[in-house]
Order: structure tokens, then sequence, then C-alpha cells
């Protein structure tokens, strides 16, 4: 992965999730396409590879997809109503102060779902 369209090497960040989207390989804007491992640009081959994890977490007021790799990692979250993607955060691991860049409006409430979903198969427990 790599970082995310529309963040600066000072960490602002400007765009929309539309044109972040548009500039990502797997990208989805919306709930039902998280849920599609094609909307990740990944295929069965390549969803097994445990150093690309997907988590998709429904909560009352948010719905949050998590993808990690290896040192890097997106969080989308989408409007619990609509279902439309309206925010990322791009994070690096070394970097232990929060996400390094926001693309989109939006608030990130904190989402724990002990019937989280992983696409791939994989599951850390």
């Amino acid at each position: 992965m790599t970082g995310l369209v529309g963040c600066n090497d000072d960490g602002s960040c400007g765009g929309s999730v539309q044109a972040a989207c548009g500039e990502m390989n797997g990208c989805p804007t919306t709930w039902a396409a998280a849920h599609d491992i094609a909307a990740w640009g990944l295929t069965e081959t390549t969803c097994g590879n445990q150093t690309d994890q997907i988590q998709l977490s429904t909560c009352p007021n948010v719905l949050v997809a998590r993808r990690k790799s290896v040192d890097t990692g997106y969080v989308y979250y989408f409007h619990p109503a609509s279902g439309e993607l309206y925010r990322i955060d791009y994070w690096v691991a070394v970097e232990k102060t929060g996400p390094q860049c926001v693309v989109g409006d939006g608030p990130a409430p904190e989402c724990d779902d002990p019937d989280t979903v992983y696409p791939c198969g994989y599951s850390p427990r």
C-alpha cells in the first residue's frame, strides 16, 4: 500500500474521498462494496496474504473498514444509514501519534464490534 492521495509530506491533507479512491488500487466507496474482495483490488489468491488484512466492523453510529499491511494502514468510515464512504484515515505504524492523513469530512468514532468480519478469512483471534 502507498500513501493516501491528497496527503502532503507535512501531514496536511486535501482533496475529496472520491478523488483519493479514484487513485487507489482498491477503495470501496460503499459499505456493500466493502464486503467484496474485488472492491479492495484483491483476488482469491491475493486475499489470503496475511500481510494485507481487511476487517469490517458494524457499530450503531458508524461502519468501519480497516485495511492493515505490515507497516501502514487505512481506516474507512461509512455512514450507517446510507452506507456511503465519508472519510479515510491513513497511518504508518512507526508513527504512534494517530493518523498521518485524513481525507474527507466527518467524525471518526470508535467502533469495537465483537462480530468483526474478515472478508479474506484471516482472523487474528
